[in-house]
């Protein structure tokens, strides 16, 4: 049974995540969303019956959604400096991000040094606080209900699938009312532009660093979720986030092309952290705190 398992939870690990994009209802009560396409993951938390969520990926029969709301998570407090009754700035390098109050507990995110947090609550040496959104989890598809027509207005269709061949056109130039048609929808697109992230072309996740960087201009909640994507991704997708913050942060010195780094195999993980300190520090100089 133990092998079986093993060989189960592997293949599920490879088996291609294919992008779903359909909404569902939930059938049943206390449905979890797990941490990973299996049932022997932690569960995040659940869903209630009639609860609607949208997929992002599909992995066999389970589907990849948006955690809904706030995910109650906690941080060590010996790294937390209270500046406040619920306020703590953050005093380690990286604090990582747990979903229990444990060691032993999965990481699902990070915050930075200097990253102002809110705190929620404790138990014991752990602060409770409010994790990186989105925070992205698995229901089981026997538990959901596809929704064939969810009430839309017309007005607010848009089907990003439908631009993407436009986004991989080599020419910038040729694709700014493109460009400008994504933009207008708001910062809510790039959370599912980040579906896209890790297979498109270069010609289109130009486009992508473009969009995102337009996006995050006096944006401090996009620039705090970009910095925190860096330590959750590969190389080459955390290159992407330190181009969209060094275009908006507009660095006098230490300009460099990270994707394009990346793409030659030029960039390493110790890079893309120093960077992304270097790029903090800017951020902080003019703004103090996130």
């Amino acid at each position: 049974m133990t092998r079986f398992c093993l060989i189960f939870f592997v293949l599920s690990m490879l088996a291609p995540a294919v992008y779903s994009s359909e909404s569902y209802e939930v059938t049943e009560d206390n449905i979890n969303i797990r941490s990973d396409a299996t049932v022997q993951s932690l569960s995040l938390g659940t869903l209630k019956k009639g609860d609607r969520i949208e997929g992002l990926l599909k992995r066999f029969e389970w589907v990849n959604v948006n955690y809904p709301g706030e995910l109650t998570c906690f941080v060590s407090s010996e790294f937390v400096k209270k500046v406040s009754r619920t306020k703590g700035r953050v005093v380690a390098s990286k604090l990582n991000i747990r979903l229990k109050p444990s060691l032993d507990s999965p990481v699902i995110g990070n915050f930075v040094q200097g990253q102002i947090i809110t705190i929620n609550g404790f138990e014991g040496p752990w602060y409770q606080v409010c994790g990186v959104l989105p925070v992205k989890g698995w229901v089981n598809e026997k538990f959901l209900k596809k929704i064939a027509d969810i009430p839309v207005k017309e007005e607010d269709r848009f089907d990003l699938a439908s631009f993407m061949p436009l986004l991989r056109q080599p020419n910038m130039k040729n694709k700014e009312i493109v460009h400008q048609n994504i933009i207008s929808h708001g910062e809510n697109i790039v959370y599912d532009l980040e579906n896209y992230l890790g297979d498109e072309p270069k010609y289109s996740i130009y486009s992508i660093i473009y969009i995102f960087s337009a996006l995050a201009k006096d944006n401090n909640e996009l620039l705090s979720h970009f910095f925190s994507r860096i330590d959750l991704t590969p190389v080459k997708v955390s290159s992407i986030y330190l181009d969209v913050l060094q275009n908006v942060l507009k660095p006098s010195k230490e300009v460099k092309p990270y994707y394009h780094m990346a793409l030659q195999k030029d960039l390493s993980r110790e890079e893309v952290i120093n960077a992304k300190n270097y790029l903090y520090r800017i951020y902080k100089e003019k703004n103090g705190d996130l």
